[in-house]
Formats: structure tokens, C-alpha cells, sequence
């Protein structure tokens, strides 16, 4: 699953932003799949993403591009965002074209990832979707800091903070 398959906001707001993920699968292909991670990292890189990152180093806002790649290690979950189309797209192909053997995970709008998917040639096995929040609704911030903070999704910033 996705960190970012919980983003709220209206599609508008959402639909120039891709998140795409890399990562191995545990006690599958893990040993040795840095190599791989890093090479999906460096053609991200290429595309000009909003942001990149890795879970472990963090992203480039936290610290450079060469430290993210020169950290990447077997269990790193890596990842690239898009704020259009074209970027993602190229990217797609090239990840496709390296055939690196691991987990790609796009997250944005379904419409607008299954045609980025079919221009770039890949075909899509999976799709996840949200199915909202259940329980005591009432005690959550309203909808614009919800907007903010389904950005990660870990839940890690505050909704105080964020009001603030």
C-alpha cells in the first residue's frame, strides 16, 4: 500500500501530483536491490521531480540528492513526485525500459494514472483505492487541514500544527 492512497483534497488539487515508489520485496529480492533502487532514483532524477527521497535518509528538502542515492540500501522504500504528466510519463518509460525488478507503485487519480500508465507502455496489475474514514468522524479537524495532513500517510504532523 501506498503511504499517499489516503490524500484528501478536490481533484483539481490533486491532479498534478504523482508519487512514484520503488521498493523490493522482503526475503524475495531484497539482497542486493540497492543497486536497483539507486538506479530507479537516478533516472527519477532526471525528470526534474518536486521532491525524492528515501525512508531511511530522507528527502532531498532534508538533505542532497547525492547523500538520498549514496543511502539507498536493500530495504529503502525510494520514491520521486511529479507535479505533471510529461515528467512522470518519461520517467515511467525509462523505469520500464531499466527492468529493474522491483515494485513500482504510482499513486495520483485512477483516470489520470491509467493514461500516464498506457502512454508510457505499462500495464497496470493493481489498483488500491480508499474507502474513506469510519468511526467518530466528528472528532476530526475540518476538511482543509485534513487536506494538509493526509499528505503523508503516517500522521505524523499534527492537525494543531497545522492550524497554527
Amino acid at each position: 500500500m501506498s503511504h499517499t492512497l489516503h490524500r484528501r483534497g478536490a481533484p483539481g488539487s490533486l491532479k498534478n501530483d504523482f508519487v512514484l515508489f520503488a521498493m523490493s520485496a522482503k526475503k524475495i529480492n531484497e539482497v542486493g536491490s540497492s543497486v536497483k533502487l539507486k538506479r530507479f532514483l537516478e533516472i527519477v532524477s532526471k525528470y526534474g521531480p518536486v521532491n525524492m527521497g528515501d525512508m531511511k535518509t530522507g528527502n532531498r528538502f532534508i538533505t542532497s540528492p547525492e547523500t538520498i542515492l549514496g543511502n539507498a540500501q536493500d530495504t529503502s522504500i525510494v520514491h520521486g513526485v511529479f507535479d505533471n504528466r510529461e515528467s512522470l510519463i518519461s520517467a515511467l518509460k525509462e523505469v520500464k525500459e531499466a527492468d529493474l525488478g522491483i515494485s513500482v507503485i504510482i499513486s495520483g487519480l485512477f483516470d489520470d494514472v491509467r493514461e500516464c500508465c498506457q502512454q508510457a507502455g505499462v500495464k497496470r496489475h493493481t489498483c488500491e483505492t480508499s474507502l474513506g474514514i469510519w468511526g467518530k468522524r466528528e472528532r476530526l479537524p475540518d476538511e482543509e487541514i485534513l487536506n494538509f495532513t493526509t499528505m503523508c500517510g503516517h500522521g505524523q504532523v499534527p492537525f494543531n500544527l497545522v492550524k497554527k
